[in-house]
């Protein structure tokens, strides 16, 4: 069954299946986690979906995500029903022959600039093309530099922490999907599965953080754990030292310890390729585009101004288009670069 909800993105840490219709995105969310095989499966979930925009005429914004059978998407073509295909994400170590695919379109006035979007795009595609550099490399790099890693939870977490936490966020994203708080970040910390990543400089402050948020669901009767690698801030004095690329690796890890079949993936901003590279750099595949997906700004969001602004309570917010990237296990066959920009009609 598919849950579709209209969202408003204004609650922390709300991912899978389970969402329970967060508040500034204006859009038509779902996520169905069982797999369609044939066009006539496709054509009901696409069903609900529209439903969903039938009741929620004045969502702007339709995104969701679905299991298919390979070659059934790619019968279906770049674009079905109203929809776009966004992002193809392999899951063959769960489903073989599966893709866990993203679905969405956008209205008129949340439709970015076609020379601006298209732009970002090749410029975040092109900091993939750098060499990966290895493992050990960046964790020596960072032991070298006077930094830990580490996990933090909400026993080991203290007052001052938090108060920096909140400082880091709020200074990275002027304009985020969630009020950025103590107390939220408590509840980030409190949620099950959830883990929350740490930079620290030599004098012991965070200075670098990430969380892996976590859900779970059953792709065609297998359980499966969820990870969004997410919520990425770290200080202006203390970025590009590969902090990020660092905590990647170290959540990584972590979820692999844990032996649990995993998807896990990042829906990184657009206008700061920066942070696509890092995600690179992790080991993570770039695997699509969500045009003006959500209101969110930070660094970088002057050099890549899609022109979309929501308007919420009279006061206009910005909308930026995210790039979603994954982590691919080894084996698994992976979607070319060019069928994924090609899906947005860039060429390379």
């Amino acid at each position: 069954m598919a849950l579709l909800a209209h969202t408003q993105c204004g609650q922390a840490g709300s991912i899978g299946p389970r969402d329970p219709a967060p508040a500034t995105c204006n859009r038509i969310k779902g996520f169905h986690p069982d797999v369609l095989t044939d066009r006539s499966s496709v054509d009901r979930f696409l069903d609900r979906v529209h439903t969903a925009q039938d009741a929620h005429p004045t969502a702007t914004r339709t995104s969701v995500r679905a299991f298919i059978e390979r070659g059934m998407r790619r019968k279906m073509g770049p674009r079905v029903n109203g929809l776009r295909v966004e992002g193809i994400v392999p899951v063959d170590h769960i489903a073989p022959g599966v893709d866990m695919v993203y679905l969405g379109a956008n209205k008129e006035g949340r439709i970015p600039n076609r020379t601006v979007f298209e732009s970002m795009v090749r410029e975040n595609h092109r900091q993939t093309t750098a060499t990966r550099p290895k493992t050990q490399d960046v964790n020596a790099k960072i032991a070298a530099n006077g930094y830990g890693i580490e996990k933090l939870t909400l026993e080991t977490a203290s007052p001052t922490d938090l108060d920096v936490l909140v400082k880091l966020y709020r200074e990275a994203f002027p304009v985020y999907i969630f009020e950025i708080t103590t107390q939220t970040l408590k509840d980030l910390l409190r949620e099950p599965g959830n883990i929350f990543l740490v930079a620290r400089s030599n004098s012991g402050a965070i200075v670098s953080s990430m969380i892996a948020e976590y859900s779970s669901l059953d792709v065609g009767g297998t359980p499966v754990d969820l990870y969004e690698l997410s919520d990425f801030a770290t200080d202006r004095a203390h970025q590009g030292r590969q902090l990020m690329v660092s905590l990647q690796i170290r959540a990584l890890s972590m979820i692999e310890e844990i032996g649990n079949p995993s998807i896990i993936y990042a829906e990184d901003r657009g206008p700061l390729p920066a942070v696509v590279r890092s995600s690179h750099f992790a080991g993570l595949s770039l695997v699509g585009a969500l045009p003006a997906h959500v209101t969110i700004s930070g660094q970088g969001h002057e050099n890549y101004d899609e022109g979309v602004s929501l308007d919420v309570g009279g006061t206009p917010l910005p909308v930026e288009t995210l790039l979603p990237v994954a982590w691919i296990p080894k084996g698994v066959p992976r979607t070319p670069i060019e069928e994924i920009l090609a899906l947005h009609e860039i060429r390379v």
